[in-house]
């Protein structure tokens, strides 16, 4: 059953709290001052990957909009709570009378009406739902998610749409093209002792060196982080860590389509089909290749001589491109800040999905991207701080 777009509850009462102030350094006669410096979130904790299908996260209409600063937090401190997106953001704003969170709910499509987005359809407890928006519909699935929100939408490649059976609503050729997914490959090795190589001056554990792969790269585009991993190869003996090559700007470029099967909106939501065409680009191999053999080299240098690592895995006796390509194949994963799915550019761009101000075009300022699908290009750099800014930014934009 359908009800009126805009159904409203009741939420609970509640009564904005002050934040606690966190206890900072002590001073000279034994007391300590409160801390009021915001602290920076830490990239221990990444916002979780949204699944494929499942849309971003319904927010009922309120009557005006609100944002959440680092600074309106308490700061953490390690002797109380480590620091985290949830603590610099969610948790501060949960009790905030004017947002509501409908967990478990599913995004159908997004409701259109005279070529404006007006809101969004989903599912709650099997039932159909529909929420206006007053002022915007903001996308934040993902690289993935968003993309085939907007196709199940009408909204991209019009022939394709036309093959699944979906209406065309609004004609942007560029939405699910151009994926960037980044990759990385482990080299893995055993060092004798019980310790790890990383003790006795040497490297600390996770820690990362950014390097340049290609001599015309403008940037770094290779990352070398070692961990302390072990590998079913290291039961041996010795003390396993690796060495872990990420490829941070990948010249392959994949794409999110709709199943064969999709059929119209108002049907099930069934998964898209994801191409990331990984490797297809020959400068991507010849990326990771390189970052085998520095990774090789960091590993013939103190202090790990001292402690005689042995190669395990893709092992010594491979030396050749052919070698290590294979290698390459067999065991790249997926690593980094995909994007690029539905990426910012002039309304001339046939591949341009939304402009400077994250919206998309042709829809009058009403229908919002805000996540690293709109990503123009590739952002070298790991963890969750690129999408804070993307957010932060975002939520300043809505304001106006």
């Amino acid at each position: 059953m359908r009800t009126n777009r805009g159904r409203r509850r009741t939420p609970p009462p509640c009564v904005p709290r002050p934040l606690p102030a966190t206890p900072g350094p002590p001073r000279a006669d034994g007391t300590r001052r409160a801390c009021s410096r915001p602290c920076a979130a830490s990239t221990r904790e990444a916002p979780p990957s949204p699944s494929p299908t499942a849309g971003p996260t319904i927010r009922r209409r309120s009557r005006r909009h609100s944002c959440v600063r680092p600074s309106q937090r308490a700061c953490p401190t390690r002797r109380t709570e480590s620091a985290s997106v949830a603590a610099a953001y969610r948790r501060a704003a949960r009790e905030r009378p004017n947002l509501t969170v409908i967990g478990g709910a599913r995004v159908r499509r997004i409701d259109i009406e005279d070529g404006r987005a007006v809101g969004v359809s989903y599912v709650e407890d099997g039932l159909r739902w529909s929420a206006e928006a007053e002022r915007a519909v903001v996308l934040c699935g993902g690289p993935v998610a968003t993309p085939h929100l907007l196709m199940r939408s009408g909204i991209g490649p019009p022939q394709h749409l036309r093959d699944r059976g979906v209406p065309v609503e609004r004609a942007r050729p560029g939405i699910g093209r151009g994926l960037r997914d980044p990759l990385a490959v482990r080299l893995t090795a055993h060092a004798d002792g019980a310790a790890p190589p990383f003790a006795d001056g040497g490297p600390v554990p996770d820690a990362s060196a950014f390097v340049r792969a290609r001599s015309a790269s403008p940037a770094p585009d290779l990352q070398l982080a070692f961990e302390q991993q072990g590998a079913p190869e290291c039961d041996g003996g010795g003390t396993p860590f690796a060495v872990r090559c990420t490829l941070l700007a990948p010249q392959s470029r994949g794409r999110v389509r709709l199943r064969p099967d999709t059929g119209p909106p108002d049907g099930p939501v069934k998964p898209p089909v994801l191409d990331p065409q990984a490797l297809t680009a020959p400068a991507d191999g010849a990326a990771l290749i390189e970052g085998l053999r520095r990774a090789r080299r960091v590993l013939r240098r103190p202090p790990f001589t001292r402690r005689g690592p042995v190669e395990v895995h893709p092992g010594p006796a491979r030396t050749t491109d052919d070698e290590l390509r294979a290698h390459i194949r067999l065991h790249a994963e997926r690593a980094g800040l995909p994007s690029g799915t539905c990426r910012m550019g002039p309304s001339g761009d046939e591949g341009a999905v939304v402009d400077d101000a994250l919206r998309v075009h042709g829809f009058a300022g009403r229908l919002r991207v805000a996540d690293a699908s709109m990503l123009p290009a590739t952002v070298r750099l790991t963890g969750p701080l690129p999408l804070l800014l993307l957010a932060e930014r975002a939520a300043a934009l809505v304001q106006r």
